[in-house]
């Protein structure tokens, strides 16, 4: 399998960053919104059909009024609430495997940092640069958030779990990291082309 230029896979990353950055986060806070209006309407639906037809027509307004205005509060505190998560989360992020993150960190970033050591010939520490630009790359797209404590085995879990269309892809690319990194293995620019195809494989799932 003939490997994409550096070029192309950067942009790429920033089509995936673009397009997929706040999808599950905004999708989430849809669903809990139609919810709630949908109990909403269910609410107000059981009020008329407990009145008389003269009677729904005589209802207060007021207490319509009262009730729409309950729920966007309860719509506002809903937003608030995932916004203020969503910062928290964004602050516990300090580092990942032993690379420090700051404002200016992208995907990019490393992805740069990983070229040069590929030209120096040291694949395994360009190895963990690339594997470092996927999970903050899961990170920043709110798929995974990035926790140094959990396993591998475990984030595959929670991936799994949320339905991330390129969990398969990340296992594999997991196994093979495992393998390389914490094995001590050093290994051949033939192996890191091995790598870099089936990490290209992860963005291509991710993209569908």
């Amino acid at each position: 399998m003939e490997m994409p230029s550096f070029e192309v896979f950067n942009e790429t990353v920033d089509q995936l960053l673009g397009t997929l950055k706040y999808i599950k986060f905004h999708e989430l806070i849809f669903k809990i919104i139609a919810k709630t209006l949908e109990l909403l309407g269910r609410f107000i639906g059981r009020i008329f059909a407990n009145k008389s037809a003269a009677g729904a027509t005589s209802m207060s307004a007021k207490i319509i009024l009262g009730i729409i205005l309950i729920t966007v509060i309860m719509i506002v505190i809903i937003l608030i609430l995932f916004f203020i998560i969503r910062k928290r989360h964004k602050r516990k992020i300090r580092s990942i495997l032993g690379e420090k993150i700051n404002k200016d960190s992208t995907v990019i970033t490393f992805l740069d940092k990983s070229k040069v050591y590929e030209e120096k010939g040291e694949y395994r520490q360009a190895v963990r640069l690339r594997f470092v630009a996927i999970l903050f790359f899961l990170h920043q797209g709110h798929f995974l958030y990035h926790d140094s404590t959990m396993t591998g085995k475990e984030m595959v879990a929670k991936l799994k779990k949320d339905k991330f269309t390129g969990v398969h892809e990340f296992e594999r690319i997991t196994q093979r990291f495992n393998t390389i990194w914490y094995g001590m293995t050093e290994i051949e620019e033939a192996e890191f082309k091995i790598w870099c195809e089936e990490e290209n494989f992860l963005w291509q799932g991710v993209k569908k």
